[in-house]
C-alpha cells in the first residue's frame, strides 16, 4: 500500500496535497521522536547490532563506505559478517520500524519540497493575502519540512541503522533495498547533523 505522503505527491490539487502532507507530518514527527528517544536511550541502544563488540570491523567498514550501499566483502566472515548473516532476519525485525520511520521522513522531505516549490512557482503569484487558507497551509508545510530535517539530523546512529538494516534485508530476502541510496544520501548530505541541516 502507498503511504499518505506518496499519494499526496501523485494526485490531487495543491491545496489537497498540502492538507495531506500537513496531516502526515504530525505522525511522522512522533515516529522520529520515538526513534531518537529509543536510540538515545543507553538501555535500549546497547542491544543494537552495531554496538556488539564482534561487529567492530563491520562498523568500521560501513562507516568508511557510507553512503554507499552496504557491502562487507572486504571484511573476513569471522570478523562479524558471518554472525550478521545468520541473524539477518532477526536484525531486520529489530530495526524495521525505526528504518521505516527514517524512510518515511525522507519521502516526506522530498515530497514536501516538490510541493512547496510547485506552489511557489505556479500558484502564489497573487499576494498571500488573497489566499489566506492556502498561504497558512503552505507556511505550515514549510515549518513541517524544516522540523523534519532537524529531527532527522538529531537521530543518533541513523547511518548504522540504515546500513545494518539494508545489509540484513538484502541477505534475508535476496534483494537489495531499493530505497537505501536515496535515504543514505539524504542522511549524509542534508540531515547529517544539526549544523548541516
Amino acid at each position: 500500500p502507498r503511504s499518505e505522503v506518496d499519494m499526496a505527491s501523485r494526485n490531487g490539487r495543491p491545496a489537497e496535497r498540502l492538507q495531506i502532507l500537513n496531516e502526515a507530518s504530525g505522525s511522522l514527527m512522533s515516529k522520529l521522536h520515538r526513534v531518537e528517544q529509543r536510540l538515545g536511550n543507553k538501555d535500549f541502544s546497547k542491544d543494537m547490532p552495531w554496538v556488539n563488540p564482534n561487529m567492530k570491523k563491520v562498523v568500521m567498514c560501513l562507516q568508511r563506505k557510507f553512503p554507499e550501499y552496504p557491502s562487507l566483502s572486504e571484511v573476513d566472515k569471522m570478523q562479524g559478517p558471518g554472525d550478521l548473516q545468520m541473524q539477518a532476519k532477526q536484525v531486520c525485525h529489530q530495526l524495521e520500524d525505526m528504518y521505516l520511520a527514517l524512510q518515511d521522513s525522507v519521502e516526506f522531505i522530498e515530497e514536501a519540497w516538490k510541493l512547496l516549490t510547485e506552489i511557489a512557482d505556479d500558484y502564489l503569484s497573487p499576494p498571500f493575502e488573497d489566499l489566506p487558507e492556502v498561504s497558512a497551509a503552505y507556511l505550515d508545510l514549510f515549518c513541517a519540512y524544516v522540523q523534519t530535517i532537524l529531527a532527522l539530523s538529531q537521530v543518533p546512529d541513523k547511518e548504522m541503522l540504515a546500513c545494518f538494516y539494508a545489509y540484513c534485508f538484502q541477505y534475508a530476502s535476496g534483494t537489495a533495498d531499493v530505497s537505501f541510496t536515496k535515504l543514505a544520501h539524504m542522511l549524509d548530505d542534508t540531515c547529517k547533523d544539526r549544523p548541516t541541516a
